[in-house]
């Protein structure tokens, strides 16, 4: 299992597979979730995805949004746990012992996709047991949406970078503020 900050970045990475502002999806197809899954080491090169598995995998990101957003604003429709436990499930995850020692969570079988799952789900277990999930956020920007590791000193980051997002978010303000002003006037 990766490093804590590892495990946030591969669960980051797949949630944000989809890019809701800008409409692009990188799982969209078989050979889209095949690529994505081989670039990041979770199945190998001679596997093969299904339209199946693009549903499942997109379900699971989106349960993954949804849990991530427990994190920034608390608000959970529950359909997630659905979804996790369901794949959880297919992945038969595990617990398994190193020679050296390390004990790790990892998927039994299932088919490549349900394994490469399994690995990600494995990532936010991990991320759970050493505390480094409670950063994972959501940009507030309901357009956007974007995963993102919280770095703030008190947890209190709200958007995936200032520059776009917060600034946009910022700008809008103000602009809202001027208005009520010169009304007032």
């Amino acid at each position: 299992m990766p490093d804590k900050l590892s495990a946030t970045t591969l669960v980051g990475k797949f949630v944000n597979t989809a890019a809701l502002e800008e409409g692009k999806d990188a799982i969209a197809s078989p050979s889209d979730l095949h690529a994505w899954l081989v670039g990041h080491h979770l199945t190998q090169v001679h596997d093969h995805m299904s339209l199946e598995d693009v549903a499942g995998a997109v379900e699971l990101r989106e349960a993954l949004r949804e849990l991530i957003g427990l994190n920034t604003d608390g608000r959970f429709q529950g359909t997630a746990a659905e979804a996790v436990n369901r794949m959880a499930g297919a992945s038969l995850l595990r617990v398994s012992v190193s020679v050296s020692g390390d004990i790790r969570l990892d998927s039994a079988s299932g088919s490549p996709f349900e394994r490469a799952a399994g690995a990600i789900l494995a990532a936010v277990y991990s991320a759970v047991t050493d505390g480094s999930w409670s950063r994972m956020k959501l940009c507030k920007n309901p357009r956007c949406r974007w995963a993102f590791y919280d770095r703030s000193k008190n947890r209190s980051g709200g958007w995936c970078t200032m520059a776009v997002c917060g600034n946009r978010a910022k700008a809008r303000t103000f602009r809202m503020r001027r208005r009520l002003r010169q009304q007032q006037i």
